[in-house]
């Protein structure tokens, strides 16, 4: 179908799944090279990514205690990916939650109090990783 064709009054709702579309929207990437290759780098170029899929998953880990977490990724990357994580805290716990190392298949989290020196415990910690399937 030519792009001219497909207008919102054609697509009933519910009709496009997300099996139908791409894993992720993004249309740029500042890294320090350009190509898809270079998530873990830094710099200001900047890479045009509109017709790359991307891999976007979520989680959350289970009631973690005072240790470092590594959590498997449901889908493993092609290369290392972006990670975020923020506390997601049921009893009020006074801390943060940051990303210790990130590979292709796993990412690990650790707990810090406000003192950014004594582990918490018994927390979950909610993650979100982007990159190349």
């Amino acid at each position: 179908m030519a792009d001219s064709n497909i207008t919102t009054a054609k697509v009933a709702d519910d009709a496009i799944t997300a099996a139908k579309m791409p894993r992720g929207f993004l249309a740029r990437r500042q890294g320090g090279t350009t190509g898809a290759a270079s998530w873990m780098s830094t710099g200001t170029s900047n890479t045009d990514l509109s017709a790359t899929d991307l891999l976007v998953q979520v989680g959350s880990t289970v009631s973690v205690t005072g240790s470092d977490f590594n959590c498997t990724f449901p889908v493993a990357y092609s290369q290392i990916p972006i990670v975020f994580c923020s506390l997601g805290s049921a009893s009020g716990f006074n801390g943060s939650a940051r990303v210790i190392s990130v590979t292709a298949t796993a990412a690990t989290f650790r707990f810090l109090a406000t003192d950014w020196t004594t582990k918490g415990g018994g927390e979950t910690i909610n993650w979100l990783a982007v990159g190349l399937p």
